[in-house]
């Protein structure tokens, strides 16, 4: 059966394309930036790091990091094709720097060789993985030990005609308990208020 391309709202929201993917990529960016900040800066990422961010969207995060970091490596991969193609312009100068690179790529089979990243997050597109076990599995994987995996998560104050704060509730709770089985340890839960909603970071130290 061929796989029917992303049409409506939800589909665009998981993986743009075409002119309508467009408007979703902007509009994606526009909601994520204060989520984006408050994530990459509660990593403190240090001088030197590798990192890796998956599922970027325009690319605004890896922008931020490239900007208010000493990171060595910024690395991103998301699985639209589109989004990838608007991140590369929008991080032009990091890219041909060789700072950065962006590709396309699956979480549940990720390219990068085993204890690679430093850390390794993703903003708001958690709760879209379809097989999130797998994917958590990968970034334990691609993380050296001592590397931290982040998981931040969109959380509404109200039910909207979206979301509702029961659902992304149980996302916070469900990110958490995989983190564990993963093996991960420490892990903490730290909230932002972003006003009409919390930013809420899920964070895991690979041993």
């Amino acid at each position: 059966m061929t796989r029917k391309e992303p049409s409506d709202t939800v589909d665009q929201a998981v993986k743009p394309s075409g002119p309508i993917g467009r408007v979703m990529g902007f509009l994606m960016g526009r909601m994520n930036s204060a989520q984006n900040r408050v994530t990459v800066r509660a990593l403190e990422i240090p001088d030197g790091a590798s990192i890796l961010e998956i599922g970027f969207g325009p690319g605004r995060g890896l922008a931020q990091i490239a900007a208010e970091t000493k990171a060595a490596q910024i690395d991103g991969i998301d699985h639209s094709a589109l989004m990838v193609d608007t991140a590369r312009r929008h991080n032009r100068a990091a890219i041909k720097s060789g700072r950065m690179s962006i590709a396309e790529d699956d979480i549940g089979h990720l390219k990068a060789a085993n204890n690679t990243y430093d850390i390794c997050f993703a903003v708001n597109n958690f709760q879209q993985w379809p097989y999130q076990a797998q994917g958590i599995a990968e970034m334990e994987r691609v993380l050296k030990p001592g590397g931290r995996a982040c998981l931040s998560i969109r959380v509404p104050k109200r039910d909207t005609g979206i979301e509702t704060v029961q659902h992304t509730r149980k996302t916070v709770s469900c990110a958490d308990d995989l983190l564990e089985k993963a093996g991960f340890r420490d892990i903490e839960t730290i909230e932002h208020d972003l006003g009409q909603r919390f930013a809420v970071l899920i964070i895991g130290t690979k041993p």
